[in-house]
């Protein structure tokens, strides 16, 4: 699936490039949302108007493309308390940790997946 968003993603950037050529301007190489949003480095001349076309774009392909956003978050110190032999290298085991959460809710939706994929 991630194919498809990056190829809808780039289309959008080719597209708007494909413009920007023909206007004679500076073209983009990226998509950075917070250069975009104040209009400076490869946006700074760019209208209101043009963010929110390239802006509209880029948001069609995550509705054309729906993902789904997995996140975990641990406190180191509550780790610590828990596993104190870890509390001079707490990121490693926690690297651990949430990785096999994320694991465990892949494998999860896999084998409840209707369609058997």
């Amino acid at each position: 699936m991630w194919q498809w968003v990056e190829w809808a993603w780039i289309n959008c950037l080719e597209k708007r490039n494909k413009q920007l050529k023909a206007e004679g301007r500076k073209e983009l190489s990226r998509y950075h949302a917070a250069a975009c949003s104040s209009r400076l480095g490869e946006f700074k001349g760019w209208t209101v108007p043009e963010q929110i076309e390239l802006m509209s774009c880029l948001i069609e392909v995550f509705q054309r493309h729906p993902l789904v956003i997995i996140s975990y978050t641990l406190d180191l110190r509550d780790l610590i308390a828990e596993f104190p032999e870890a509390k001079h290298s707490p990121c490693g085991l926690a690297h651990v940790l949430l990785l096999t959460h994320i694991m465990k809710y892949i494998a999860e939706k896999i084998l409840t997946d209707p369609l058997g994929i």
